[in-house]
């Protein structure tokens, strides 16, 4: 939570940026007054690993990790603005490495 006068301090701030909506400054400082434990869930951002890193986690060569992906081991992911650039999710990674994957 934050203290009143820095809620205000905030407020003007927001109202001196001439971008700055008013609709759109009631938004933040509503959401810099939330309480963190109610604030809404969101989706957390999954982090991708490169085929070289998943490759040194999982103590295999880049080459088996191309193979488990074109058997459906690990599932790729595209990563945005690429063509060819792809990915692999570290939560994916990390089940194979516990042996949680399901084929």
């Amino acid at each position: 939570m934050l203290l009143d006068t820095t809620k205000t301090a905030l407020t003007s701030i927001l109202k001196c940026d001439p971008n700055m909506t008013p609709q759109r400054g009631k938004e933040i400082v509503r959401f810099a007054c939330q309480d963190p434990a109610h604030a809404p869930n969101e989706k957390a951002i999954e982090r991708i690993v490169r085929r070289r890193e998943a490759a040194e986690l999982l103590s295999v060569t880049p080459r088996c990790i191309d193979n488990w992906a074109t058997s459906g081991l690990l599932h790729k992911v595209m990563l945005p603005g690429r063509t060819r650039a792809a990915g692999f999710r570290l939560s994916d990674v990390e089940a194979l490495m516990t042996g949680e994957v399901q084929s």
